[in-house]
């Protein structure tokens, strides 16, 4: 499983690693959840809502304009929840398997595993995956962060997840994870 030190020990400088442990420290503000763009962006990477193929969440593409050179496209046929949690994945996917911010160099020079147009493909058996989400699942809730929010709401899923701003069943998962339930 990964863990929030491990994500943090991989960003490349001192403003990306303050980004993510605040948003871990502070996962509800003013009222609603943090932002998820507002990471991305500190990051460097874009984020856009737009019509995506049925069954695709989301992905990490090339863009030259931003500034980590990747574009997280999150598919805005989705609910919010669903495009929160896909937005926390694909920057998984960018700290986790992009090692170029160089989108458009010959393909023998990005991270392997990035197909010919700088796309992260899914690969269900390499566990790229999982551990996207694991990363997505870390930034939310390691370092007690959803340990706190079960105990604050009383283990009320409904109230968890809207804390958080993901779904129940992403709550469900990071209590397992985080050895919370059984």
């Amino acid at each position: 499983m990964i863990t929030l030190n491990e994500v943090i020990a991989r960003l490349p400088d001192g403003k990306a690693k303050h980004a993510v442990r605040s948003f871990n420290l502070m996962p509800h503000q003013n009222r609603r959840a943090a932002s998820v763009k507002e990471l991305a962006i500190s990051l460097g990477l874009a984020v856009e809502r737009k019509a995506l193929p049925r069954g695709l969440a989301g992905r990490l593409v090339p863009d030259a304009f931003s500034e980590s050179g990747y574009l997280i496209e999150v598919n805005e046929k989705d609910n919010v929840r669903r495009q929160r949690f896909t937005v926390l994945h694909e920057i998984g996917h960018f700290i986790l398997h992009s090692t170029s911010s160089d989108p458009f160099a010959p393909v023998s020079n990005r991270a392997r595993g990035v197909d010919e147009y700088g796309i992260i493909p899914f690969y269900p058996d390499d566990g790229r995956e999982r551990e996207a989400d694991e990363c997505a699942s870390a930034i939310l809730f390691d370092h007690g962060a959803l340990a706190a929010a079960e105990s604050l709401f009383n283990g009320d899923l409904e109230k968890i997840s809207k804390h958080f701003g993901v779904s129940v069943e992403v709550v469900k998962i990071g209590l397992r994870q985080f050895g919370l339930k059984k």
